[in-house]
């Protein structure tokens, strides 16, 4: 009985479930970049030698 009276209290809306997908796309884009930018710095450099015995 009790589910009965705890109801859902969203409120309808114009655009529901819509994800803002362009604004998370652009918010990521410049995350991406760096991350690319840092990966290639270190591909292009490579590794030091290692030191073995």
């Amino acid at each position: 009985m009790t589910d009965l009276m705890l109801g859902d209290c969203a409120k309808p809306t114009s655009y529901p479930y819509a994800w803002r997908i362009r604004e998370l796309t652009l918010a990521v884009l410049p995350v991406g970049a760096v991350k690319l930018a840092y990966a290639m710095t270190i591909l292009a450099l490579g590794c030091p030698p290692a030191s073995g015995s």
